[in-house]
């Protein structure tokens, strides 16, 4: 009895083994290439964000990664399992002691898109990226478009305002409005509860 079940044991491997070697194979993964994303975040690695409040100054100095093209394995054990293109930005100033950035923002292209919008304290997360911004999915923020809005002595166009509801348990201090202009990215922030506008130089 213990043979026939030892050579049942060998064939039920064996055949496993076959088929998910057989089936194994590499799929070509492309790189990160989002054309909406980089019209609101057109950033690059080095570039520098400076805000202004009266006379003080705040800047924001950013490192991007953009996932490049890369192989990956399907149809076999311990697969991958599919192709994930990413990009990932993020301040190298810190605004705490428990190291968070000044700014973070992270996307994957999957279906649907998954973003994340850190600045300070604010947080926001979209679920795309369209002709009029993100498409905010949270529940503490709404977000407004304006085809044109003048802010800090300039004319912005396609400018998309976020909000974060501050009512309740989210009273916290920090930025609660973030403006951002297509093609030019973040443009000015507000703070709560002071109501301090910041606007980029």
């Amino acid at each position: 009895m213990k043979f026939i079940f030892t050579v049942c044991l060998f064939f039920t491997i064996f055949f496993f083994d076959s088929c998910t070697t057989c089936s194994c194979k590499k799929v070509p993964c492309a790189a990160f290439i989002d054309t909406s994303f980089d019209q609101w975040f057109p950033y690059s690695t080095g570039a520098k964000m400076i805000f202004q409040n009266n006379s003080l100054s705040d800047t924001v100095s950013l490192y991007v990664y953009r996932s490049e093209t890369y192989e990956t394995s399907q149809g076999c054990f311990g697969a991958n399992g599919g192709c994930l293109a990413y990009c990932h930005m993020y301040s190298d100033e810190l605004y705490s002691s428990s190291y968070n950035r000044k700014m973070q923002v992270s996307i994957y292209n999957t279906s649907p898109k998954s973003m994340a919008l850190d600045f300070y304290q604010f947080n926001c997360r979209a679920s795309d990226i369209t002709d009029t911004g993100l498409a905010v999915m949270d529940s503490f923020s709404r977000s407004n478009y304006y085809s044109s809005m003048d802010i800090g002595g300039r004319t912005f166009s396609n400018v998309q305002l976020i909000t974060r509801d501050t009512s309740a348990s989210n009273k916290i201090s920090g930025p609660y409005k973030i403006f951002l202009a297509k093609k030019v990215g973040i443009i000015a922030y507000e703070i709560y509860p002071d109501l301090k506008l910041w606007t980029r130089q």
